[in-house]
């Protein structure tokens, strides 16, 4: 996965905890296009390293 747009957002909360925010494109496979998912996620320090916390992918709803 690759976060596109001007760039991901990096936030921090505090000294142990940062949010991550943005969007990606999610390939479907030959011949279909593919769809723009937002992502974020909440990391936060354990035993000295950022790990996952929190994270979600979104679909915008269909037009």
């Amino acid at each position: 996965m690759e976060l596109v747009g001007p760039d991901p957002n990096y936030e921090p909360i505090g000294a142990d905890a940062v949010a991550i925010v943005g969007l990606f494109d999610w390939g479907l496979g030959e011949g279909r296009a593919p769809i723009t998912l937002s992502y974020t996620a909440l990391l936060t320090r354990q035993e000295g390293e950022l790990r996952i916390r929190l994270e979600d992918e979104s679909a915008a709803p269909q037009k």
